[in-house]
């Protein structure tokens, strides 16, 4: 990659310029320090486009691993961009695959953020154009700790090629999601679980649920909890889940019993677990059984043939 790097900014003289570059040392590295102001003049010099680098300066700084690099300049709007990067001198190869600014160059680069455009990116209404499964991806990705296992039963197999998910983020196999570096993962997180607790509110309204209600920030779903007796054989959590990207605990906590209400419908039948797992859609709902069958699950079907869906048990 060292080589494209020279070749891309010395042209036909990088083969040269490489050669002699090879036995730099540490005491180099503080000259070229020690000379940043004429470096970065150099640099500024074959700079032919400043709005790419300031979009690179203000935003995509962060973005070192090269291809969540060149994602992250395609959601800003400047999908070729790494190569000019390159070739000025704004960027460099520290190894096969990491992409960054010289050091010395972070005056240049204030100078640049300062100058730059901005760029909005409404994280709202991105999502709310999302279908349940990318919502569900992105949710899992950002927080990190998601049960792939049960997502996979209710949407399919991840995505095997890249998906682009409007001006908010992209997904690829190998890099994971990379979110518009005009904005932040945590503030895609807030908004995503904002949209997530309002519809939530209305799955439950829905459901004629009684007693307490709340949106549980740990499992990220509605949180009802059902009781037929008082007993904790006889109770149970009831998880509403506009989509499912619940963190691993959640389903492996295996001392209470679980109901997840899922909307949607599954890509293929859920298999037998030790929870239940409710389908909420527009046309009723689909009810899959757990392992071991307990009064409180016999009460919240119940529930919902009480509430008027049409109830399909498999």
């Amino acid at each position: 990659m060292l080589e494209a790097d020279f070749e891309a900014r010395y042209g036909s003289r990088w083969r040269e310029l490489l050669e002699a570059s090879e036995g730099a040392g540490e005491s180099d590295v503080e000259a070229a320090e020690a000379r940043s102001e004429e470096l970065a003049a150099l640099v500024s010099s074959r700079v032919d486009d400043g709005r790419v680098a300031a979009l690179y300066a203000k935003y995509a700084r962060s973005l070192a691993v090269e291809g969540q690099l060149r994602v992250g300049l395609d959601l800003l709007g400047v999908p070729d961009a790494l190569g000019r990067l390159i070739g000025w001198g704004l960027a460099m190869h520290f190894s096969d695959d990491v992409v960054a600014a010289p050091p010395y160059l972070a005056g240049l680069l204030n100078g640049y953020m300062a100058s730059g455009p901005s760029v909005e990116v409404d994280v709202a209404e991105e999502l709310a154009a999302l279908g349940e499964g990318l919502l569900a991806l992105i949710e899992g990705e950002v927080a990190g700790d998601a049960d792939w296992e049960l997502y996979e039963e209710v949407y399919g197999p991840r995505p095997k090629a890249a998906v682009r998910m409007g001006r908010l983020a992209a997904y690829d196999p190998e890099l994971g999601l990379v979110v518009n570096p005009a904005t932040y993962p945590d503030r895609v997180l807030e908004v995503l679980l904002s949209l997530k607790e309002r519809r939530a509110r209305r799955m439950a309204s829905s459901l004629g649920l009684h007693g307490e209600y709340e949106f549980d920030e740990r499992s990220r779903c509605g949180l009802a909890y059902l009781s037929v007796d008082g007993t904790a054989d006889g109770s149970a959590e009831v998880y509403v889940c506009p989509w499912i990207a619940a963190p691993r605990w959640v389903l492996r906590e295996g001392w209470v019993n679980k109901i997840f209400v899922i909307w949607g419908r599954p890509e293929a039948p859920v298999r037998r677990r030790r929870d239940m797992v409710v389908f909420l859609h527009e046309d009723g709902a689909e009810v899959f059984h757990p392992e071991r069958q307990r009064a409180v699950h016999e009460h919240f079907v119940d529930l919902l043939y009480r509430s008027g869906l049409a109830v399909n048990e498999a």
